[in-house]
């Protein structure tokens, strides 16, 4: 019983049909209706079933043959003739009661205004609230989770960690989904909160810890070395990932300083054939990179 009257409030639920249908179709009624359409692969028949407080309507629309009909669907044709017969048929049928307007809350059931995203209680920072009922013992009990001011680094619109200073610091409310909701959002274009921290505000305190990783070029590298090609035109890109961010970078190659880069930037190396041993220094001596060696043939 409780699965029927689930079903009959979902089915009653003109919202619940939107955008496939849309409102003032044949679907739609001044007073409750539970409906279903159906139209068979090929467009071969259609049919509808309905009922409201005192009336079952079930109309079925096809041929013997089983033909393709063109592009008859069930909320097209059969809800149609369906919907003369309801609204002709209703107000003869028990004149004296009144017709309801809904089905009602079930006994024993309750009611929770929900997110529609999340199926949880509505939050303050829900954009979309709706009122569903529920089986006794299945309403949720917790608030939404995904809807929430998220704290962002004003400079790259990532996420900022407890560190961030004030000036570079917003909150705003956002649908903040598990990555395993990533693909959906993207197809669907649905905004969503980042997931990755600003590299200029860490997650953690640990972050903060000062170290440098360099990430170009990768290690043992090969290179062709083109004498005919001007110096500045022929240079390998030096590139270190910097916690904390922003701070200086000395690259030494083969034990001599040979520029320095600040992150996210890079500076560009004109080398000489021969094997080589890049590291990346954090100009304020607190860290340095393992060593990473190219060779650059001749």
């Amino acid at each position: 019983m409780d699965t029927a009257n689930l079903l009959r409030d979902s089915l009653s639920d003109p919202e619940a049909r939107r955008p496939s249908f849309r409102p003032g179709d044949a679907l739609d009624f001044p007073f409750a209706v539970a409906e279903k359409t159906g139209t068979s692969q090929g467009h071969r028949d259609t049919w509808v079933a309905a009922f409201s407080d005192r009336l079952l309507v079930g109309v079925w629309i096809g041929n013997a043959e089983g033909l393709p009909m063109g592009e008859l669907t069930g909320s097209s044709s059969a809800a149609v003739v369906m919907h003369d017969i309801m609204k002709t048929a209703m107000p003869t049928l028990a004149p004296y009661r009144a017709i309801a307007s809904t089905f009602g809350v079930p006994p024993g059931f309750v009611t929770r205004t929900i997110c529609p995203l999340s199926g949880l209680l509505a939050g303050p920072d829900c954009p979309d609230r709706k009122v569903e009922i529920f089986a006794p013992g299945t309403q949720p009990t917790e608030h939404c989770s995904w809807h929430h001011p998220v704290a962002l680094d004003l400079r790259n619109g990532l996420r900022a960690g407890p560190g961030c200073p004030k000036r570079f610091l917003v909150r705003r409310p956002m649908l903040d989904l598990p990555p395993v909701f990533d693909t959906w959002a993207r197809l669907h274009h649905v905004a969503i909160a980042p997931h990755a921290y600003s590299p200029l505000c860490p997650s953690s305190p640990h972050d903060l810890e000062a170290s440098v990783r360099i990430t170009s070029p990768e290690p043992r590298a090969r290179y062709l070395w083109d004498p005919d090609t001007p110096a500045d035109a022929d240079g390998i890109r030096l590139a270190a990932h910097v916690t904390p961010a922003g701070e200086r970078v000395v690259w030494i190659v083969d034990g001599n300083p040979v520029g320095e880069s600040r992150w996210p930037d890079a500076m560009s190396w004109s080398p000489t054939p021969g094997r080589h041993t890049i590291v990346a220094a954090l100009a304020d001596g607190l860290g340095m990179s393992r060593p990473v060696t190219v060779t650059v043939d001749n």
